[in-house]
């Protein structure tokens, strides 16, 4: 007696044409969220199903809310079968217009006319041109992943730093995207124009070296994942916001408050002592018994689960200071990781969204493998996805005072105690000696 069995759902429309690409949502009877799945070209999706099992299965309407169209009971006669689905609607209902709109980096942002995108849509992927008013408009299926990519009209190849991947089953009918490239209106997409004008003072060379990660962290002996860390920075210094090194001290002052002197890339819960919990964990403070108990605990794994799932469960935290910590064990899973410790179910989530957008062309899944944070390059990303998002780099520019420091700090950590902050602010003093400008390149 088999355990699987293997089940094609085939989605057709009302007259009967093949969907597609099609979305729907499926869960077994007894769970409460829904998975999303994709067809094929052919309107297929394969699902592996255990037997005895109920299986239900919700479509997609055109008003972008979904329907539950086929409940599957699982036997073994089902093995290798196609159960067929009939949409009460045509094609054309599931159409959505789209309208990207290119405009610059200036203040307020302006309209780039012309500008030429790259769009993957289906399968394909082409070069549009949009119009005298920067506009492209595009009707495509609800639920099918659209990508755009600004092309450089210099170098005429997509700019890395504009590309999205975004699903449209949510997006109700002329929804609007912005597209901001890092190129101005009013000159870069004309090439061939002479230079006229002065050329810029070169300026100093902002690569992160090895001999300044180890002036920061001198302890660190193995310098392999911090190399790997290094390249991931120095590989997009602008698009990360770390081009000034007034950015860079602010950047890494954080970085060593999150990762220790060791640069530790996931949280010591099992060297935290009785002093450690009381201060820095508001779980304890208010059962200061538990914490000596808990402390001594001997065996370091049991030692951080009994601790992370007492001080990071949503349960026993404020509500302005929650992880998204709801299921049992979320907190030893969610672990402070990367650079920036990344920690509770919530911060995952989000950073897994952006980072989908990020870097499309990779299938991670930050939320179901939490350990992958430990890497060195998905540990850089972490830091630099919370960097841009809360824009801290603009916060940056504004100086090198203690007071700048403090704000980034609570940007960082909005739970920073006057111990953390007066620590913060002197392992700044310590980047910013570090991370200097050099001589300028002849």
């Amino acid at each position: 007696m088999a355990d699987f069995i293997d089940v094609n759902i085939l989605i057709l429309d009302s007259n009967n044409k093949k969907f597609k690409g099609f979305p729907f949502k499926g869960k077994f009877s007894n769970e409460t969220k829904q998975k999303q799945k994709i067809c094929d070209e052919n309107g297929i999706c394969k699902l592996t199903l255990k037997v005895g099992t109920t299986y239900q299965i919700s479509v997609l309407k055109p008003d972008d809310s979904y329907q539950e169209k086929l409940v599957i009971n699982t036997t073994e006669n089902l093995n290798n079968t196609t159960q067929k689905i009939v949409l009460d609607d045509p094609i054309n209902s599931y159409l959505a217009s789209i309208i990207l709109t290119a405009k610059d980096i200036s203040t307020p942002p302006q309209v780039v006319p012309k500008a030429q995108i790259q769009i993957s849509y289906m399968g394909k992927t082409s070069i549009r041109d949009m119009n005298d008013l920067g506009v492209l408009k595009l009707r495509i299926l609800i639920g099918e992943p659209l990508q755009y990519q600004l092309v450089d009209p210099l170098s005429k190849k997509p700019m890395q730093s504009t590309h999205l991947d975004e699903t449209v089953a949510k997006k109700m009918k002329n929804a609007v995207t912005v597209v901001q490239p890092s190129i101005r209106a009013d000159s870069s997409l004309e090439p061939d124009k002479p230079d006229t004008t002065t050329p810029e003072t070169p300026k100093s060379d902002m690569t992160i070296t090895m001999a300044q990660m180890k002036k920061m962290w001198p302890a660190v002996k193995n310098t392999e994942k911090m190399q790997v860390i290094i390249n991931e920075l120095n590989s997009g210094l602008k698009n990360y916001k770390l081009d000034t090194r007034l950015r860079q001290a602010h950047f890494f002052a954080q970085v060593y408050a999150e990762s220790g002197y060791l640069f530790r890339l996931r949280e010591d819960i099992a060297s935290y002592t009785e002093n450690n919990l009381l201060k820095n964990m508001g779980y304890y403070m208010k059962n200061p018994k538990e914490a000596k108990i808990d402390a001594a605990i001997k065996d370091k794994t049991l030692k951080e689960k009994t601790i992370c799932n007492k001080a990071y469960m949503d349960v026993n935290r404020p509500k302005n200071r929650a992880l998204g910590n709801v299921k049992e064990g979320d907190g030893y899973k969610f672990i402070g990781r990367g650079m920036k410790q990344l920690t509770g179910r919530y911060n995952y989530t989000q950073f897994n969204k952006i980072y989908k957008k990020a870097w499309p062309d990779e299938e991670l899944d930050f939320v179901e493998n939490p350990e992958l944070v430990e890497q060195p390059k998905y540990a850089a990303r972490t830091a630099l996805v919370y960097w841009l998002a809360n824009k801290l780099y603009d916060k940056a520019d504004a100086g090198a005072t203690h007071t700048v420091v403090d704000g980034i700090t609570k940007g960082v950590n909005a739970g920073a105690t006057p111990d953390m902050l007066k620590q913060r602010r002197s392992f700044f003093d310590t980047a910013k000696a570090i991370f200097k400008d050099t001589e300028v390149k002849k």
